[in-house]
Parts: C-alpha cells; sequence; structure tokens
C-alpha cells in the first residue's frame, strides 16, 4: 500500500508543470551588422553589398560606378566603395605607399596612394570602409586594368560635409515638432555649408522655407540619423 501511494505521488510529481526560462526578444540585425558577420565568417558578403545602404546618395556626386570606368581613362574621376586588399610598401627612397582595392559591389578598382597623400589620409586607409576617393584613372601598365592614383580621400561624413547643398526635411500633415525643437537639434551641426529646408504637405497643398545660412549645418550621420526616424529626409548635391 505504501508502496502504490508512493507511486501515485511520484506520478503525480512528474505531471506538475515546470518552469521554463523566459524568452528573450532582441532587436533584429541591421543590414550593416548583417552585412559585416558575414564578411567575418565566409570571407565575402553574401545577402548585399555595404554601398548599397549608400548608392542613390553616392549617385548624385560620383563620377561613375567601377564597372563603368572606360570613359574616364586619363581623367580626374571622383569614385566610391568599400576599402579592400590593403598593402603598404615602402618605395626605394624610404616612402610609404598605400596600394588597395576599391570595391562598390559591382566591381573593383586598384587605388595607389603615394606618400604625400598617404601621410595625409592614412587614418581613412582601413579595411571595410566606405571612402570617397578623388584622384587621376590610368590604365595599368602591366595589367591594362583601371586604376586610380587617389589625390584626396573622403568619408561618407566629409563627402557629404563637402559636396551637399541642402538638407530637405518633409514634414506631412501629421503633428509634428514645433519649429523651435528643430533649431535645439540642428545647433549641434551649425557650421557647415548645407543649407536646411523644410517642406510642408497639407491637404495636398505644398509650401518650402529655406532657413537662413546662418543655420547651415554639417549633414553628419547622427544628424540624418535622428531625423529619419520621425520623417523623410533628403540630401541633395
Amino acid at each position: 500500500m505504501h508502496d502504490q501511494t508512493s507511486g501515485q505521488q511520484d506520478l503525480l510529481a512528474a505531471c506538475e508543470p515546470t518552469h521554463s526560462a523566459p524568452t528573450i526578444i532582441t532587436a533584429p540585425w541591421t543590414d550593416a551588422v548583417r552585412l559585416q558577420g558575414e564578411k567575418e565568417t565566409l570571407g565575402f558578403y553574401l545577402s548585399g553589398h555595404p554601398v548599397n545602404a549608400y548608392l542613390d546618395e553616392l549617385l548624385q556626386f560620383v563620377t561613375c560606378r567601377l564597372n563603368a570606368l572606360d570613359h574616364i581613362i586619363h581623367k580626374s574621376a571622383r569614385l566610391a566603395g568599400i576599402v579592400t586588399h590593403i598593402r603598404i610598401k615602402q618605395t626605394k627612397r624610404g616612402d610609404r605607399i598605400a596600394i588597395f582595392a576599391l570595391d562598390d559591389g559591382e566591381s573593383s578598382i586598384e587605388v595607389v596612394c603615394f606618400s604625400e597623400p598617404f601621410q595625409k589620409f592614412r587614418s581613412l586607409i582601413v579595411e571595410d570602409k566606405l571612402l570617397v576617393i578623388e584622384g587621376e584613372c590610368k590604365l595599368d601598365e602591366f595589367s591594362n586594368q583601371p586604376r586610380i592614383t587617389a589625390r584626396i580621400i573622403y568619408s561618407l561624413e566629409e563627402a557629404r560635409s563637402q559636396f551637399a547643398k541642402s538638407l530637405m526635411i518633409t514634414l506631412n500633415d501629421e503633428p509634428q515638432r514645433e519649429m523651435s525643437s528643430f533649431q535645439s537639434l540642428l545647433t549641434p551641426y551649425l557650421g557647415g555649408s548645407c543649407l536646411v529646408q523644410f517642406n510642408f504637405l497639407q491637404a495636398g497643398l505644398r509650401a518650402s522655407i529655406k532657413l537662413d545660412k546662418k543655420w547651415s549645418i554639417k549633414p553628419l550621420d547622427a544628424l540624418l540619423a535622428m531625423l529619419r526616424e520621425e520623417m523623410q529626409v533628403e540630401v541633395m548635391y
């Protein structure tokens, strides 16, 4: 009898509900994080290319994509892409130069950065960094492939600050923050050459206000990210 009761107790105990660990909800990966993980794991980008996120913007101020270089041989050009395969060499004179590839997801081009520009821009020459490069495009005499001799190198933020003409902020007919709050938002980014314009859309009507030049800003990534959380923002070149 004792054994039967004990067995029943054990059976009932086995049926008692168990407490599972709480489910942890994490934010989905951004495209940039996913692509970087692919590069670190596989050695290449699988689901896309980092340039794609900025392509519409880049095409407003670069000369061409890297798969369309034939018409710019022996001409100055402005090109953009991700840095890969960096090599640092020392010349017979003891100068240090950098040779690396610039890749935009469609094609790549070899970049040669001689001593003077290398010393000036060396901090920007980092693997997987998006750069904008100005220089002269030539055919390499050995490979017969295009290569660019770098004269000026920009990060994307530097290129945007250099070439952007205006920042257009579109406000729809939904309730929006007061203009005074925009002033406090823009103040840390003042001192650039990019004008700010507001476009108002309400009941099918459109109106625009362009701020005075004293409100010209540096269109940095942090500012654009904050604005894009709530409204439509476009950098005009």
